[in-house]
C-alpha cells in the first residue's frame, strides 16, 4: 500500500485504527518509521500521523502528541467501522481530551455515523450530525473538526454552514457508487431494479468544486480484509480519509486503496455527477 500511495501523493494522513490502536505519540512515531521504511527509494513521502481517540485517552497525551508532530486525533464511534471496537462509547467521556485539543489546535477527524442498529444504514450519517456533531460543535466552538468521507447532502450542507472550524473530506468510491450497486452482480447486471433519485452525490460534489473553501484532498494508506465487512473477496474494505489541507480551496480526492488510479476516477465522477446538477461547475484547481 505504501508504494502505491507514495507514487500518487507527496503526503498522507495516516489512520490509527490498527490492532492495537495507536493511542500514544511514541506508538505513532514508531508506525511512521515503519511506513517510511516501505517507501520506494528516490520517492519523497511524508506520513502525517494521528492518534486514536478512546474513552480514556489522557488529556496530557495531546500536549505530547502536538510536540511530537502528530497532526490530528481520529474519532471512531465504537462499533461503527473497521477496528472501532476501542472507539468512543460516549463523547462526554472525552471532553477533557477534546478541550486539550481545542487549546492545542489539534484537529478532530470524525468518522461520522451512529452505530445504533435501530437506525437505517442510509440515515446514520444524518443521525450522527443531529445526535453528536451539533452538540459537539456547541460545546467546543473552536475545535477544528473534519467530517470525514461524507456521503450525504445532509453532511455537505452541514459543513457548508458550520463555519471556519469545520471541514470535510470526500473519497472516490463514495462518488462512483450509489445504492444501486447493492443490486448488481459481478457483471453489472441488475436483479432487483429499484427506482429512486440519488441527490446526495451531487450535493457532495458541488461544494467541493465550487463551494466554501474548507474541503480537502483525502489520503490515508490503510487496507483491511474485505470479508470483515461482508464484501466479496478482493474488493476494497474501507479507506480512511483525512485532510491534507485545512482552509484551502476545496478539492476532492481519493483514498489510497485505489491509489494507482486515484485522480482520474474521482475527476470523472465529479464531471459525470456535475452534468446532472443544476449549479454550474468551476474548474478543478490544484
Amino acid at each position: 500500500m505504501v508504494p502505491h500511495s507514495a507514487r500518487q501523493f507527496a503526503r498522507a494522513v495516516i489512520m490509527p485504527n490498527l490492532k492495537p490502536p495507536v493511542t500514544r505519540a511514541e506508538a505513532a512515531l514508531a508506525y511512521r518509521d515503519r511506513i517510511l521504511a516501505a517507501v520506494p527509494a528516490g520517492v519523497a513521502f511524508d506520513p502525517l500521523m494521528t492518534l486514536y481517540l478512546t474513552d480514556n485517552l489522557p488529556a496530557d497525551e495531546i500536549r505530547r502528541a502536538k510536540r511530537a508532530g502528530i497532526v490530528a486525533v481520529k474519532l471512531y464511534p465504537a462499533g461503527a467501522t473497521t477496528n472501532s471496537d476501542a472507539g468512543v462509547t460516549d463523547l462526554r467521556k472525552t471532553y477533557a481530551t477534546l478541550e486539550a485539543m481545542q487549546r492545542e489546535g489539534l484537529p478532530l477527524l470524525v468518522h461520522g455515523e451512529v452505530a445504533d442498529p435501530e437506525v437505517d444504514v442510509f440515515d446514520r450519517e444524518r443521525a450522527f450530525i443531529d445526535a453528536q456533531l451539533i452538540p459537539l460543535r456547541r460545546d467546543f466552538p473552536e475545535l477544528k473538526i473534519v467530517f470525514e468521507h461524507i456521503t450525504t447532502r445532509d453532511a455537505a450542507q452541514y459543513v457548508a454552514e458550520a463555519g471556519a472550524y469545520t471541514a470535510a473530506t470526500i473519497t472516490a468510491h463514495h462518488l462512483l457508487y450509489n445504492r444501486n450497486a447493492i443490486f448488481l452482480d459481478a457483471n453489472g447486471t441488475a436483479g432487483l431494479r429499484p427506482h429512486y433519485c440519488d441527490p446526495h452525490r451531487c450535493r457532495i460534489v458541488l461544494p467541493s468544486c465550487s463551494g466554501p473553501a474548507r474541503g480537502s484532498s483525502p489520503t490515508a494508506p490503510r487496507a483491511a480484509i474485505s470479508s470483515r465487512k461482508g464484501s466479496s473477496p478482493g474488493t476494497p474494505l474501507s479507506c480512511g480519509t483525512a485532510p491534507t489541507r485545512i482552509g484551502s480551496r476545496a478539492c476532492i480526492g481519493a483514498s489510497s486503496r485505489p491509489a494507482p488510479t486515484s485522480f482520474s476516477p474521482t475527476a470523472s465522477a465529479a464531471i459525470a455527477i456535475g452534468s446532472h446538477c443544476t449549479r454550474p461547475q468551476r474548474a478543478f484547481r490544484n
